[in-house]
């Protein structure tokens, strides 16, 4: 802290970058300890909840703030939001004290055994393979069909990522159909259900190589990071040990490598010109590196925003953007013409008063929502929800000795949604995006679980 301290800045500074080092450090002793306990109680194979959350949330809402003060990088497209940093990151800590009381009291520490029946009930029969291979192509076609619609993008211009079928940006149909792109969440988890209980190895390098390809066309980083995350964790609880340093430095260094190329061709591929090889250079590199990592750590700033002009300037929006939002996102406007903005509130650059903000695509992280609704209550409320759902997607399919494939499947396709939650919340979407990432799992668990128990062939382990 001493080595990096802002001797230099004033002492606005200077008292964000103590506060900060400051909750970081309680914010890690409490997690120390919530280990200390859970590992007295469980035996743990791979990363808790609460490891992957808080590492993301620390990353975004204490380091990040930390290293740009020490190294004088303060504004936010031209825009010093540090006048208001103690107060949200105050905001943060207490956010992160209610997650840590949502998913530490309780009273259930185990999952009701007529629940493990129900979810134990999948046999592996002779069907389960076809089933599983229906689920996956209905959820590619769907990602498809909102990439061709939305984008204008051809099946031989995605499976090339663009150097096929160029210019096919000429050829959007309609973008009424925004909800289709769901169909990419619930892709992820058909493909690792059949790497779990399919036995062809062709069609899981086909199925992983069409997922890849689907992704790197659309071009969002969140996305692919998702998925690399989704396939460490289950490669690692599949192989029934601890992740060792080994797996998660590989794991950052393949989802760094696919993140790398996606964001140095991305915007030469939605323009329908395809991926433009003779960006690669050392400086090509370094750019996406930052903007894939850095630049979306420091979204911390569009959460200072809210609470520098909410509710000071503009009022809180209440359930407008979490209930209405939710509930209306997923009917076509080719349906409801005038469907109200599942968006509500005023506009990110008005609220951080920076006109150069506009049309750069920039959201608030999942605090920017919260508080947003509700102020700090909302924080308070909403995190909780976060702890508890986040303490029985552990229950449920992380701290059973009995664990099966359908677990590991589960808890692998939904630990990764953390992602998005944290760094770009926004309710509406997000609720639908773990909704379709977990509808595989309930189609395999009601049609495999059908088959009389006395037609498996083989035992799920």
């Amino acid at each position: 802290m001493l080595l990096c301290f802002p001797f230099s800045l004033d002492t606005i500074h200077q008292f964000n970058y103590i506060l900060d080092f400051t909750c970081l450090t309680i914010g890690l002793m409490i997690l120390i300890h919530m280990l200390d306990e859970y590992e007295k109680r469980f035996s743990t194979l791979t990363m808790e909840p609460i490891v992957v959350f808080s590492a993301i949330y620390f990353s975004l809402y204490f380091a990040a703030p930390m290293v740009d003060i020490a190294t004088g990088n303060l504004l936010w497209f031209g825009v010093d939001l540090f006048s208001t940093g103690i107060q949200s990151t105050l905001v943060a800590m207490s956010g992160y004290v209610a997650f840590v009381v949502g998913y530490a009291t309780s009273r259930k520490t185990t999952v009701n055994s007529n629940s493990r029946v129900q979810f134990r009930k999948i046999v592996s029969n002779r069907n389960l393979d076809m089933i599983i291979m229906i689920v996956w192509l209905v959820s590619t076609a769907g990602f498809a069909l909102y990439l061709s619609m939305y984008y204008g993008f051809s099946i031989r211009y995605i499976l090339s990522i663009g150097m096929s079928g160029i210019d096919s940006t000429g050829n959007i149909i309609s973008r009424s159909y925004g909800f289709l792109m769901m169909f990419a969440y619930s892709m992820v988890t058909a493909t690792l259900l059949y790497f779990e209980y399919g036995r062809s190895r062709i069609v899981k390098f086909s199925m992983i190589t069409v997922l890849l390809l689907m992704q790197t066309t659309w071009g969002f980083r969140f996305i692919l990071l998702q998925t690399v995350i989704s396939f460490v964790v289950y490669f690692s609880l599949r192989s029934g040990r601890k992740m060792r340093p080994r797996d998660m430095i590989l794991g950052v260094l393949g989802a760094l490598i696919l993140i790398l190329l996606m964001t140095m061709f991305r915007d030469s591929i939605r323009l329908g010109k395809g991926a433009d090889f003779s960006s690669i250079s050392f400086d090509g590199i370094f750019v996406a590196l930052r903007e894939a990592v850095w630049d979306n750590l420091r979204i911390y700033n569009n959460f200072y925003a809210v609470v520098k002009s909410i509710p000071s300037s503009y009022p809180f929006v209440y359930f407008k953007e979490v209930v209405v939002g939710t509930l209306t996102m997923l009917i076509p406007r080719s349906i409801w013409p005038l469907k109200p903005d599942p968006r509500a509130g005023i506009s990110l650059y008005i609220l951080a008063s920076s006109a150069s903000m506009q049309n750069s695509g920039q959201a608030y992280p999942n605090l920017g929502e919260y508080y947003y609704a509700f102020g700090v209550f909302g924080v308070l409320v909403f995190m909780f929800i976060y702890g508890r759902w986040m303490r029985a997607l552990r229950l449920r399919f992380l701290s059973l000795s009995d664990r099966s494939g359908f677990d590991r499947v589960a808890y692998a396709s939904l630990i990764s949604m953390n992602v998005q939650c944290i760094i770009r919340g926004y309710i509406p979407s997000n609720f639908y995006m773990v909704l379709f990432a977990g509808l595989p799992l309930l189609i395999v668990l009601l049609l495999a679980s059908r088959e009389p128990a006395a037609s498996a062939d083989r035992d799920i382990k």
